[in-house]
């Protein structure tokens, strides 16, 4: 159960993914299907109690399809204080609490409480603005073998300015009958069903997914509330924001992330990125070898610091970069196609051109890689090749001015005059302050016959 799952990107949607014996089988309300994009990695976490014998495990995870995208964006919003979980023995009504004021309307769709053996009377209620007191789920008698995530049949509107409440009452005395120790002992928060766990995950819809980003910034700061020194919040609130554009604030909070863990290689990673977006890249490249120094093999980081080492001119060096992430990614088409800008940048150009065109054979539609043969093949004299991939980059880029100005560069050198004042023309449409578009334009028509 100690799973840590750390990601550089913000994820917020998410489904109740929890089963049990006995779970009844739900679907999803239409639009919200999960969305499961390339590369992802589904872990299962199984819970098993032994039985004194070897046993076969063998579980399976059925997965359905749909056609149709999703629509709706819901996020499972925790309520939970384990910090507070200290019960002495012979404590009858020993209360946890815990609470979130809501930034936003939200549309509540379910909730899954959680307690162990010494769960007794379990409350989840919402106070409105207008002081309002909405039950969301009251168990007066908690049994940990009857657990279960609870859909409502009609969603519950909350509107903005609502707290979430939650209210846990333990019973740790010899009257528990569900009590795992005889006589009773104290008992803390942990993992084992003889610890206890004081959770409550309430699924909710806000009005449009930019939403999310906003409840995770109310979730994870009220949880600093009451951990101040939580790693994660730090990371997540970093994270966060780092997706809204705010380099700065989430700057602060990544430097608090790295406070608590310094060797963290994602924070060191998220928070060079975050420099390299304000233009810092001496700083950026420092937090970029700090997560390498801690994890040599992690791909994201040698991307990053190769994409920055490139932009400096330093081409050696991104090289080794890109070649390290492709050595554990020997499918990343951007890799293949920033070592081939790498290499050009040497004078490689036909190793260049073999690296660009390994990058389409991963990804044709790569539009980045067809721009930088087609730029390679000119260079070479490749003509009838060059203008082929500058087709296709069009066909994929067609909002890139500079594209058009090269592409029509290399019609005007095979003499198609009338096409190539077509691109510098779309050209200086996309960015009228395109100055060479607006001199090949020039110098284009100066040669077409004056009936053209």
């Amino acid at each position: 159960m100690e799973i840590k799952i750390e990601s550089e990107r913000f994820e917020p949607q998410t489904h109740f993914l929890f089963w049990k014996p006995g779970t009844v089988a739900t679907f999803e309300p239409e639009g919200m299907a999960w969305v499961l994009d390339k590369g992802t990695d589904l872990v299962l976490n199984m819970h098993l109690q032994p039985s004194g014998k070897p046993e076969l495990i063998q579980p399976t995870v059925g997965v359905y399809f749909t056609r149709q995208a999703p629509s709706n964006f819901p996020m499972l919003l925790q309520l939970e204080h384990d910090g507070a979980l200290d019960i002495p023995p012979g404590e009858k009504r020993f209360v946890v609490t815990d609470d979130l004021e809501l930034p936003l309307d939200v549309q509540v769709l379910g909730i899954y409480p959680h307690a162990h053996y010494l769960g007794k009377d379990v409350q989840g209620y919402a106070t409105l603005p207008d002081g309002t007191k909405k039950w969301l789920i009251w168990i007066k008698d908690w049994d940990l073998n009857w657990q279960a995530v609870y859909q409502y049949a009609k969603p519950i509107f909350l509107p903005k300015g609502s707290t979430l409440h939650m209210r846990w009452v333990y019973d740790n005395s010899s009257d528990n009958v569900r009590n795992p120790n005889h006589p009773p002992q104290r008992v803390v928060a942990g993992n084992r069903s003889s610890d206890e766990m004081s959770h409550l995950w309430i699924q909710v819809l806000p009005r449009n997914r930019a939403d999310l980003k906003v409840l995770q910034i109310a979730l994870m700061k009220r949880r600093l509330q009451k951990y101040r020194n939580d790693f994660e919040a730090f990371f997540n609130l970093g994270a966060v924001l780092q997706s809204m554009g705010k380099q700065e604030e989430a700057m602060d909070y990544l430097l608090q992330a790295l406070r608590v863990r310094p060797d963290d290689a994602t924070a060191h990673n998220n928070l060079g990125a975050a420099l390299q977006s304000l233009g810092k890249i001496d700083e950026a490249a420092e937090q970029f070898r700090q997560a390498l120094k801690a994890r040599p093999d992690y791909a994201d980081a040698h991307f990053n610091l190769g994409t920055l080492l490139l932009s400096r001119g330093q081409r050696d060096e991104a090289a080794e970069q890109f070649r390290a992430v492709l050595r554990q990614r020997p499918d990343d088409a951007d890799s293949y196609n920033f070592l081939g800008s790498a290499l050009a940048m040497q004078g490689n150009l036909t190793g260049a051109a073999a690296e660009f065109e390994h990058a389409l054979r991963v990804n044709p539609e790569h539009a980045g890689a067809h721009y930088n043969l087609a730029s390679v093949l000119a260079r070479q004299g490749d003509l009838l090749r060059a203008s082929a991939q500058f087709e296709a980059a069009v066909r994929l880029d067609p909002e890139n001015a500079d594209l058009h100005n090269d592409y029509g560069g290399v019609l005007a050198m095979q003499g198609k005059l009338a096409l190539a004042a077509k691109e510098f023309e779309t050209a200086l449409r996309l960015n009228p302050q395109h100055a060479q578009a607006r001199e090949n334009l020039r110098r284009a028509r100066a040669q077409l016959p004056k009936n053209k």
